[in-house]
């Protein structure tokens, strides 16, 4: 389709493309209004038994036993619900758009089709349209790892020197508002919005077009040389 007969598609549908016009710039003064979110992260790492260390510090040893240990409270906490997997281990629910959830995963050095698990951390991601209220979920959340922690080794039976500890990073976590680009948002929502105008009235005039009832073909008289119905040939008289 040339651009001349693109532009006489849009004259002719300037109803659809004015009516998906409309909408989109309603679309575009909501998302330019649209208030930010509050995010806060917190980790929750795992330290292997003091009875099994040598030294103070404790962290990274026996890493790979771990993990396991690791996965198996985030496995317990999420249960069945699916979790999404990010390209990057500093990307943020906040940054996938989710206005209000939390997120328990085990901190991944890969990406989402390549996991690469080398620490014993499960990261605490949060996202709400309060501030307080997120600390608030941050907080539970937390705790109810610590619960998972502590359950297991019970029923377990680990006693002593040989329990797995727990330390939570940072000890206060930040809550962060998180507004994005403003004019970047409105910017793609008005190219979708002429998109989706062309196209409509693309799809529009093609229903018109297939529904429009066709003429019939104007009989043609046969010429005095053609034959009749039969196959009697008539002669030419003037020959």
């Amino acid at each position: 389709m040339t651009m001349v007969q693109l532009l006489r598609v849009i004259a002719r549908q300037w109803l659809v493309v004015l009516a998906v016009l409309v909408v989109s710039a309603l679309c575009a003064v909501l998302v330019a209004r649209m208030p930010g979110v509050y995010s806060t992260q917190a980790s929750v790492r795992l330290l292997p038994p003091p009875a099994l260390t040598e030294g103070a510090n404790a962290i990274g040893e026996r890493a790979e036993e771990l993990i396991d240990f690791a996965a198996l409270v985030e496995k317990q906490y999420n249960g069945n619900a699916a979790q999404l997997r990010f390209a990057s281990p500093n990307a943020t629910l906040a940054g996938a758009g989710i206005r209000s959830g939390v997120s328990v995963r085990l901190v991944n050095d890969g990406n989402q089709w390549n996991l690469n698990f080398r620490e014993p951390v499960l990261l605490v991601d949060v996202v709400e349209p309060d501030a307080e209220r997120a600390r608030v979920v941050l907080d539970a959340t937390v705790t109810e790892l610590l619960n998972i922690v502590t359950e297991r080794q019970n029923r377990s039976g680990v006693e002593g020197g040989y329990r797995v500890g727990v330390l939570v990073s940072p000890s206060s976590a930040d809550v962060v508002n998180v507004t994005g680009n403003p004019v970047r948002a409105v910017a793609v929502t008005v190219l979708l919005g002429l998109s989706g105008a062309v196209l409509m009235a693309l799809v529009v005039d093609r229903v018109f077009v297939n529904r429009r009832p066709r003429r019939p073909h104007a009989l043609r008289r046969p010429s005095r040389r053609e034959p009749r119905t039969g196959g009697i040939a008539v002669p030419d008289i003037g020959a």
